[in-house]
């Protein structure tokens, strides 16, 4: 089970985060001036979606 959810969110992961931060690009990046603010929006987008699959890989470790 957790290998199949693994794999389901390895193909759904690039088309997602591409779509997140094109919405990014158009809507929270330009309201934002502050650099550092932009690249922890940035890195904050990325963890949460790498989140599942690292839970999901840990699944099976005792």
């Amino acid at each position: 089970m957790a290998e199949s959810m693994i794999g389901l969110f390895g193909l759904i992961f690039h088309p997602l985060f591409t779509h997140l931060l094109d919405v990014l690009c158009l809507s929270w990046i330009p309201a934002l001036s502050n650099p550092d603010a932009i690249n922890l929006l940035k890195w904050s987008l990325a963890a949460l979606l790498i989140l599942p699959q690292s839970v999901c890989w840990a699944l099976p470790f005792p």
